[in-house]
């Protein structure tokens, strides 16, 4: 039996496809736009963590009103819609603070996305399917990011910033159409939000399109439960896993949001930037892929070993910066980033969101999990806006170095962590 044939098939995943080719380069874009109209890194940092703020606020939002209608797919058609229209602004301001207050609008509607796509692939598909059906869709989805780095990074070598913008908002049109053709009318099961935490691939699938997610907002007696377990039992697994989290995330935070803003600083071009991205998503996509989900029993030594490669990866882009200058700079950054932001990548975040399944109570998953969420949120929050002020005053070196101190941070809370 194919997968999904009450919804054509599987036909609307392609909306994942041109919908992240369209927000895939779309953070990269506006650092290199701020800059390019005069903007400082610290203005990139605060219109960065405020991004950040909105995706939370958004899943907040987006959650309960996934859980109060239906028609699922119409949230996911919204949530194209919405980032189509923020880029025609984006495309049409004229100041500093329209650019960031589309951005930030556009983020809001971006994530969105995520949870809508992840409750129809488990109403469309039958349960032993799930684990193929989210693999494809992530499938899909990454290839639109590097497609859209392929663009993005074409056209700005010959045309203005915003023309790229201009050239990627057609692709959330396209996704908005293939959502209403492929999945308008289509019946499906009752499932809950609910479900994507009981299932851990769904669990994981949902965390890497949008690492805050709440079943709801957590209460009071979640947070002095939270508080009284970093009181009583810190050498606990489950009070420094969810630390490390926080940590990682706002090391996370310092690194990514200086990075495009460094390379433009060194002089690169635009196309070239894009280009750097570019290479880096590509190791990432084939790391995903290839590597795959580690074993439960090799989940932890996955985190350390991405950590590690993490840290050097830090240190060898601050060496770079430093000492480098050119295309020399380009392909060295290229390297350690896609060390650190790729292959790094793909085993931190999918074997530390295992582990965070693996800690959920059942009776006590939706509060636990929405500690989680906000902890994760503050830290690339704060990262962010740390960032922008450390560059600017310390320079780009001493913050890749600072964020890279951080990640010896997280390394340092897991090592009482048994295998």
């Amino acid at each position: 039996m194919s997968l999904m044939k009450t919804a054509k098939s599987d036909r609307w995943f392609y909306s994942a496809f041109f919908g992240s080719a369209t927000t895939g380069p779309l953070g990269t874009i506006v650092a290199l736009k701020v800059l390019s109209v005069g903007g400082t890194v610290i203005q990139y940092g605060v219109i960065a963590s405020v991004a950040t703020l909105a995706t939370v606020i958004a899943s907040i939002f987006w959650g309960i009103l996934i859980d109060e209608v239906n028609e699922r797919w119409l949230v996911l058609g919204i949530s194209y819609f919405g980032v189509m229209a923020s880029l025609i602004g984006m495309y049409s301001s004229t100041t500093l603070f329209n650019l960031a207050f589309s951005y930030v609008v556009a983020s809001f509607f971006q994530a969105a996305a995520g949870p809508a796509s992840n409750v129809l692939i488990m109403q469309l598909t039958t349960k032993d399917g799930w684990s193929k059906a989210f693999g494809r869709y992530n499938a899909f989805s990454s290839a639109g990011v590097v497609f859209g780095y392929v663009v993005s990074s074409i056209f700005s070598t010959f045309f203005s910033l915003n023309s790229v913008i201009l050239i990627l908002s057609p692709f959330c049109a396209i996704s908005t159409a293939l959502v209403f053709v492929t999945l308008r009318g289509v019946s499906t099961p009752p499932i809950e939000r609910r479900a994507l935490a009981l299932n851990r691939t769904s669990f994981i699938s949902r965390l890497l399109s949008n690492p805050t997610f709440f079943l709801h907002l957590p209460r009071k007696e979640d947070l002095k439960g939270f508080v009284r377990m970093l009181r009583t039992s810190f050498n606990r697994e489950t009070p420094l896993l969810y630390l490390s989290l926080f940590v990682f995330n706002f090391s996370s935070g310092i690194f990514n949001t200086a990075f495009n803003p460094s390379l433009v600083k060194k002089g690169l071009e635009n196309g070239v930037v894009l280009g750097v991205n570019l290479f880096v998503m590509v190791v990432q996509t084939l790391s995903m892929r290839i590597a795959g989900r580690p074993s439960k029993k090799e989940e932890l030594s996955a985190v350390r070993r991405g950590l590690a490669f993490r840290m050097l990866g830090y240190v060898a882009t601050s060496l770079s910066i430093y000492f480098l200058a050119s295309y020399e700079l380009a392909i060295a950054v290229g390297l350690s980033f896609a060390l650190s932001g790729g292959y790094a990548y793909s085993l931190i975040y999918v074997s530390m969101f295992s582990l965070v399944f693996d800690s959920l109570q059942m009776e006590r998953q939706g509060g636990m999990l929405g500690i989680v969420s906000a902890l994760s949120g503050v830290g690339v929050f704060l990262g962010s806006l740390v960032s922008g002020y450390l560059a600017f005053y310390a320079g780009y070196t001493v913050t890749d170095l600072v964020a890279a101190v951080f990640l010896g941070v997280v390394y340092y809370l897991l090592r009482s962590f048994k295998e």
